[in-house]
């Protein structure tokens, strides 16, 4: 997996206007709200609540777009497309993978981010 496709840097920047103290603020945002959305996700999941976890799915698309994270922004699609068509076994089968994409893609921002001080 490249860098680009876990995680766009220049996008991300030029989207930021090179900020890096509003890129460290929105990390520290979405490191906080990730993990509930995630539980969200998972009970949603759990519930075979399709509209809830759809719901959910797109608002962690947006988030993950906005980070030009664009493997995890497809896998958050993927569950919401799934949703969409009331697959359990293929909303559920995405949830790990989308775990470790976003995990991948916040450890490149912030190796990056330690070599930019």
């Amino acid at each position: 997996m490249s860098v680009n496709e876990a995680v766009d840097l220049k996008e991300l920047l030029q989207r930021l206007d090179g900020d890096m103290e509003f890129l460290e603020e929105l990390l520290g945002m979405f490191r906080q709200e990730f993990p509930v959305l995630l539980q969200m996700l998972e009970g949603g999941i759990a519930a075979e609540d399709f509209t809830a976890t759809e719901r959910i799915a797109h608002t962690l698309k947006g988030m993950l777009a906005n980070l030009s994270m664009p493997e995890a922004t497809s896998t958050a699609r993927r569950i919401e497309m799934a949703a969409r068509a009331h697959s359990l076994s293929d909303t559920a089968a995405a949830v790990p993978p989308l775990q470790g994409q976003v995990l991948h893609a916040l450890k490149l921002v912030e190796d990056f981010r330690i070599g930019v001080r």
